[in-house]
């Protein structure tokens, strides 16, 4: 069953088969941090927002809400798909109305990720609330538990929720602190109040509230259109890039990394 005494089954044995390799003692944030920000921190600029890109005969025109204009040879357009979606990025010339209508039927999820640092580790390796078939069924929709520190050399605990769907969901509409009342209550429950006991500290991220991603990551894409077909690039000076041109990667960091790479070649 999925419960046994009033919690979800966890599970223990992720070390009989796996070894954290890949972010021993880093992540993708550090990952980027160490290897991609250097090389670009001198002409980043953050809090400016692009409304348009107008695409000209001799470059591509910028314009940012603060009605500063910015004339550029060649641009990548990397925002999320809802950005494009919601047009609230306006590009000249448009999509085709075909590209338009095809854009519109690619799934944009919802979802969050908390992280909570605990005294002690009274949890599992992973705790999958509907079941282990059901977390590793092939859907969009996935509610999971971990250990953030397992296999990294650490003493300690930190417990991770992971939360995305194709469907709405009530937590997206969330504040920080509801959300993560919530989670402590479902915890609380299954674990004799045990995560209110043992919170150090917490860190929501709410991808559904944040202005500029409102969701999570594309996922099904249910028009009858290739999505590199759709968002091929403008005039050869305006390309595409993120998770969604991620290929086989699609609606992950590296497939939106090696997205970034195929555009700069272009």
């Amino acid at each position: 069953s999925i419960i046994r005494n009033g919690a979800p089954r966890g599970h223990n044995w992720l070390s009989n088969f796996y070894a954290e390799r890949k972010f021993h003692t880093t992540t993708w944030y550090g990952f980027l941090e160490r290897h991609m920000y250097p090389v670009v921190r001198d002409s980043l600029r953050t809090g400016a927002e692009v409304i348009a890109a107008n695409v000209t005969t001799s470059g591509v025109r910028l314009s940012f809400r603060s009605g500063e204009v910015l004339e550029v040879d060649q641009a990548v357009v990397a925002v999320p798909l809802s950005a494009l979606r919601d047009n609230r990025l306006r590009l000249t010339p448009d999509l085709p109305a075909w590209g338009r209508e095809a854009l519109n039927q690619i799934d944009w999820g919802q979802g969050h990720k908390v992280f909570m640092e605990m005294r002690e580790r009274f949890y599992t390796d992973i705790i999958a609330p509907d079941g282990l078939r059901a977390a590793m069924a092939d859907t969009w929709a996935n509610t999971t538990y971990y250990d953030a520190m397992f296999g990294k050399p650490t003493d300690r605990h930190v417990l991770a929720l992971f939360q995305v769907d194709d469907q709405p969901m009530a937590r997206s509409q969330m504040t920080d602190a509801q959300l993560l009342a919530d989670v402590l209550a479902d915890l609380d429950s299954w674990y004799d109040g045990a995560a209110s006991h043992n919170l150090i500290q917490a860190r929501v991220m709410n991808w559904s509230q944040e202005p500029f991603i409102r969701g999570s990551y594309s996922m099904e894409n249910n028009s009858d259109e290739y999505i590199r077909d759709i968002l091929t690039p403008i005039a050869g000076r305006l390309a595409f890039a993120g998770e969604v041109l991620g290929g086989d990667s699609q609606s992950t960091v590296h497939g939106a990394f090696a997205s970034g790479l195929a555009a700069a070649e272009t």
